[in-house]
C-alpha cells in the first residue's frame, strides 16, 4: 500500500508514542534487575568453582588409587 504524503494520522502519532513510552518502561526495569542478575551471577560463578573442585578432588583419588595398585 503506498503511503500518503501528508500529516501523520493521530493514530500513528500514538504508536510511537507508545512505543517510546515501551522503551523507557524497559530500561527503567533492566536497572533494577541489575543487582538481581549480579547476585545470580555469582552463585552461579561459586557453584562451578565448587563443581570444578569436587572434579580435581575426584580426579586426584582416582589417580592416588591408580598408583597403589601398581
Amino acid at each position: 500500500m503506498a503511503t500518503r504524503r501528508g500529516a501523520p494520522s493521530k493514530k500513528k502519532t500514538r504508536e510511537i508514542s507508545e512505543e517510546i513510552d515501551e522503551v523507557d518502561f524497559l530500561a527503567s526495569q533492566q536497572s533494577s534487575d541489575d543487582p538481581s542478575f549480579q547476585k545470580l551471577a555469582e552463585q552461579f560463578a561459586a557453584a562451578q568453582e565448587k563443581k570444578k573442585q569436587d572434579r580435581e578432588k575426584k580426579f586426584l583419588q582416582t589417580v592416588a588409587k591408580q598408583l597403589e595398585k601398581d
